[in-house]
């Protein structure tokens, strides 16, 4: 990782009433405004050697409706790196929308 880098947080923020495809699937979680959709950010992440930023997300995937796309590509991001929490769900719906960015997953 280096400084040309960017380290992307995307976390859940759900507005539990409207309209949305987990609550059929989930009980309410993340709520707006709540300590449960903010991103806690470690004293290690702080210090990484590339630059950070958060993402709220109302759905499974970080490019839905968050504006990613456009910040990865002025920031002239073109590999994409996924990790997460609950991996079977948002890391793996986020790859199929990366298309959007023209970004590339090793």
């Amino acid at each position: 990782m280096c400084k040309d880098d960017l380290i992307v947080l995307a976390n859940d923020s759900h507005d539990w009433d409207e309209p949305h495809p987990e609550k059929k699937l989930f009980p309410p979680h993340a709520l707006a405004g709540t300590r449960g959709a903010e991103t806690v950010v470690s004293e290690a992440l702080e210090k990484a050697a590339a630059p950070a930023m958060t993402v709220s997300k109302t759905r499974y995937s970080a490019f839905f409706g968050t504006g990613l796309a456009d910040r990865l590509r002025g920031a002239g991001i073109g590999r994409l790196y996924l990790a997460g929490g609950y991996a079977p769900i948002s890391a793996c719906s986020t790859p199929p929308s990366r298309r959007t960015t023209r970004a590339s997953t090793p």
